[in-house]
């Protein structure tokens, strides 16, 4: 840290109260209903600039541990005995990091930051997840989210109504960034509110705001209130209790006709009637009016004038995107995981290989950094919404699939797109709503010019696409010109965008920027004046400067400067030297106030009021540019609605040349799938398909081809240990997903059935916390996985049953295949070890057996050959895995005399 620990201990030397201070804090939070203090990271303002901070208590050592490495050095212990008190400082670039990890990855913490002195401290900042503007320089101006397309989540609420023993569920967001609302209301009857998952895993959100579960009347019981925590928990969403009063919903139309836009067509703004009349879905349904009244509330729409007739409401579709749970998105690896590994390094040992050794192929460790070949922050925070939301509607995905495939098959047009037009362009996103609160600066519009200024250069690009090469099949070229050129077109004219490009031209001298961001002296002419006139005042000056040259004989510039300081004003040095041999002639003709080492200084009457009359016009010109800046800033933020239109374009077009690059600059082929949607088609097959993330991590990916149709409906998958079937599971999950994202699919061939969700019970875990085993959540995860699945979902489980007796494992694990094949009917994919599980499903119609093949041969007896065959394994080979492992030998000879007693196996 650049922040020394001498600076640390000098700054909290003088405050002896501090510890107590701190420790009353702690202790008046902890007694209060409101916040939890395991979630609060409280963060000191140091210094007299706030050049560091520190963080102390139990925080202190979560930063430590977390941020600053195994280094013990960092963390100081103030006090001595009970009165310890650990701190850790923070330099600016630090808490900035730690800050975006906090709020922005993690979503597990609240922040309160303090300014003071002694045991007088006051907190000046607080922000949340779901509540970021006091933090808004720290988290996005320096970077950090255009590096990784972080944005300010949606705010969410959930509001549990119970009812006549019908339970519905109120899910309502705000997205203060983009100025959209969202509200539904949905009947959730499942045990563990799946509904709810998939809805808050669309949404995005970091923070949620609940009912306070004390709070009287609350409409929810307390079964339930622990319910929606469970579900947030698992999604990683903060919860934050709110009393009940936030959640009353009698003045919604009021303030919904404040913050909606202007109806299509219509010359007047929102009335509550209008709006009553036109929102009833929101309005009648009280789970959702209270859900979105108290995520207005929460964020404080309303009281912020900037968002007033700028917000759309819509309604929640959940049925529009592929549902997918936390379990899924985890298994799949959609998203990086914040502060830790995605486990992929252990799966690609299980598929036979070290690491990738090409250059052109890097490694990634989840969908995301797959594909995030985006040129734009705001394509790399759609691309995360995607993902979050694959689509199912048919129409939608074939037009990705066919923009996709034409950029891909014109790698001269998509060169151009991504790396002469879009890499660069700055966060027209963020300064559009920057520019929409008018505290935009000069720079800030400077850089929407450079926004406004590419569309031509890509309206260019997409009509220099040839429509008769191979790969335009499609609709691809109409869809690009439909979608993205004409509206470019029909923003960029001359009473639109043109006329933004006017104003910045009219108003900032632009062959000055980057050096310097000012109003043009043209653009006024009182400051034309001004600027004039003080340009008489500085050819006075340089004149001044030539006379006193002539007089002492010296050179200007050179011996001679004429200065400028804060202190002193203009004024002229020479050095000390120089003074003693002009001595009599510098006495002769000036005053000489300030003698020092690096030189003498002087000035005159003469030189002293023209001093006094630059700096008396710097000042009225200066103010005359904060004047006009602020009515230039005024008038350019009736414009942000157009630059919101842009912004999504470039956003989504941006997405789809990143899929297109990914299509064509892979060293291994992607392929567009055969999409089909219900009917008799429902079939799923791959060739040689390849999981996208671990054929990045390994030398030699084997692929495989995987079917699931109709007449095999329950694929049953066995083989060794460390074989590749969760691989192989998750290989099918991700090619599914990444075909309804829009995107191809890493196979030579490939037909899917589009579903309307993924399951995915793969790998272990329990939760202490809740004194919940392995097995029960097993179980629990199972229960919600068969009563949610559809015929129209996807299923990949492994391993299920290994937390209990053998016996009750397959008799569970035999249960649950048949009620997927037999009653739910969804395509699944069940890996086990349990053989008699597959030779009892071997004649049962629908159901089909593969496993992952292996030889006897080998250093350890077994070859591990990662390739789908028909039928079920043999053998788990698990002794053979723990004697690669290098378990002692008479414990693996134990184990084999054990395991042939029971069976004859290959030694």
């Amino acid at each position: 840290m650049a922040t020394s620990t001498a600076a640390m201990e000098s700054s909290l030397s003088d405050t002896p109260g501090f510890n107590s201070f701190y420790k009353r804090l702690v202790s008046s939070s902890s007694s209060s209903s409101d916040s939890s203090e395991s979630s609060v990271l409280r963060f000191f303002c140091r210094g007299s600039s706030g050049g560091f901070y520190t963080v102390h208590g139990a925080s202190a050592l979560l930063v430590h541990a977390r941020y600053l490495g195994a280094s013990s050095s960092s963390i100081r212990y103030f006090g001595t005995g009970d009165q310890a008190l650990a701190s850790v400082s923070l330099n600016q670039s630090k808490f900035a990091d730690v800050l975006r990890d906090v709020l922005l990855e993690r979503g597990e913490h609240t922040v309160e930051l303090y300014e003071g002195a002694g045991d007088k401290w006051k907190c000046t900042k607080s922000a949340s997840p779901g509540k970021l503007d006091a933090f808004q320089d720290e988290l996005f101006n320096s970077g950090g989210s255009d590096k990784g397309g972080l944005a300010p989540p949606p705010s969410l609420a959930v509001v549990v109504h119970n009812k006549d023993n019908t339970r519905t569920v109120g899910v309502a967001s705000v997205d203060a960034y983009r100025r959209v609302l969202n509200a539904t209301a949905f009947v959730d009857t499942s045990e563990s509110l799946v509904a709810l998952e998939h809805a808050v895993m669309q949404t995005g959100a970091r923070e949620c705001v609940v009912l306070r579960t004390d709070d009287a009347g609350a409409g929810a019981s307390n079964g339930d209130a622990r319910r929606v925590e469970d579900v947030l928990r698992r999604c990683s969403v903060l919860p934050t209790p709110r009393p009940k009063s936030d959640f009353d919903a009698r003045a919604l139309p009021d303030n919904l006709a404040r913050l909606l836009r202007r109806p299509d067509g219509a010359t007047d703004g929102w009335t509550p009637a209008l709006v009553s009349e036109r929102h009833k879905a929101v309005l009648e349904s009280p789970a959702a009016a209270a859900a979105l009244a108290g995520a207005m509330k929460y964020v404080e729409a309303v009281a912020d004038s900037s968002g007033h007739a700028r917000y759309e409401l819509r309604a929640l579709d959940t049925q529009s995107f592929m549902r997918i749970d936390s379990a899924a998105a985890k298994a799949l690896h959609v998203l990086p995981l914040a502060g830790g590994r995605s486990g992929l390094a252990a799966e690609a040992e299980a598929n036979g290989g070290g690491t990738s050794t090409s250059s052109s192929n890097r490694a990634c460790t989840s969908i995301y950094a797959l594909l995030c070949h985006q040129r734009t922050p705001m394509g790399k925070r759609l691309l995360r919404t995607w993902l979050k939301q694959p689509l199912v509607n048919e129409s939608l995905i074939e037009a990705r699939h066919d923009v996709v495939e034409l950029l891909s098959n014109a790698p001269s047009v998509l060169s151009t797109l991504r790396d002469a037009v879009m890499r660069g362009l700055p966060d027209a996103e963020r300064l559009a709503r920057k520019l929409e609160r008018q505290n935009a600066t000069l720079q800030d519009l400077c850089l929407l010019y450079k926004v406004s200024s590419a569309i031509p250069l890509l309206i260019t690009a997409l009509g220099s696409l040839d429509t008769s090469a191979p790969g335009a099949r499609g609709r691809g070229a109409e869809i690009l010109a439909d979608r993205f050129a004409k509206p470019f077109e029909e923003l960029h004219t001359e009473d639109k965008l043109r006329r933004f490009e006017s104003l910045i031209e009219a108003a900032i001298d632009l062959s000055r920027v980057p050096e310097e961001y000012a109003v043009n002296p043209s653009y006024d002419q009182k400051l034309q004046e001004l600027r004039e006139e003080r340009d008489a005042v500085e050819a006075r000056l340089e004149a001044m400067g030539v006379k006193a040259a002539k007089v002492l004989g010296l050179e200007l510039g050179k011996s001679l400067k004429l200065e400028r300081t804060t202190v002193h004003g203009y004024h002229f040095r020479i050095t000390k030297t120089e003074e003693q041999k002009v001595r009599k002639k510098l006495s002769a003709h000036y005053t000489v106030f300030d003698t020092r080492k690096d030189g003498c200084k002087f000035h005159s009457s003469e030189l002293r009021n023209a001093a006094a009359d630059y700096e008396r016009l710097t000042k009225k010109y200066e103010a005359s540019q904060r004047e006009l800046t602020a009515q230039v800033v005024e008038v350019a933020s009736s414009f942000v609605e157009l630059f919101d239109g842009v912004t999504n374009k470039i956003a989504e077009l941006d997405v789809l040349c990143g899929f297109a690059h990914v299509v064509a600059t892979s060293p291994r082929p992607y392929t567009r799938p055969t999409m089909t949607y219900g009917g008799d088609g429902d079939e799923i097959s791959l060739y040689d398909a390849r999981h996208p993330l671990v054929e990045t991590l390994v030398a030699d990916y084997v692929p495989n081809d995987v079917k699931i149709d109709a007449e095999g409906r329950l694929l049953v998958v066995t083989g060794a240990n460390m074989g590749g079937k969760s691989t192989l599971l998750r290989s099918v999950g991700c090619c599914v997903l990444l075909a309804q994202v829009g995107m191809f699919v890493p196979a030579s061939a490939a037909t899917i059935s589009a579903r309307d969700a993924i399951f995915a019970r793969v790998g272990a875990g329990d939760a202490l916390g809740k004194g919940l085993s392995t097995f029960m959540l097993e179980m629990l995860e199972t229960g919600a996985l068969l009563r949610s699945a559809t015929p129209r979902s996807l299923v990949l489980i492994d391993e299920l049953g290994r937390g209990t007796s053998t016996t009750d494992g397959l008799a569970l694990a035999d249960a649950i295949a048949r009620h997927l094949l037999e009653e739910v009917r969804a395509p699944t994919m069940f890996a086990t070890h349990f053989f008699e599980l597959a030779r009892g499903l071997t004649n049962v119609a629908g159901a089909r057996n593969a496993h992952l093949s292996a030889s006897c041969e080998g250093p350890c007896g077994l070859t591990l050959l990662y390739k789908v065959k028909e039928g079920q394994a043999d053998a788990s080979f698990g002794v053979r895995v723990a004697q690669h492992a290098q378990l002692p030998a008479e414990v693996v000879q134990w184990a084999e005399e054990r395991l042939a007693k029971r069976a004859r196996v290959c030694v």
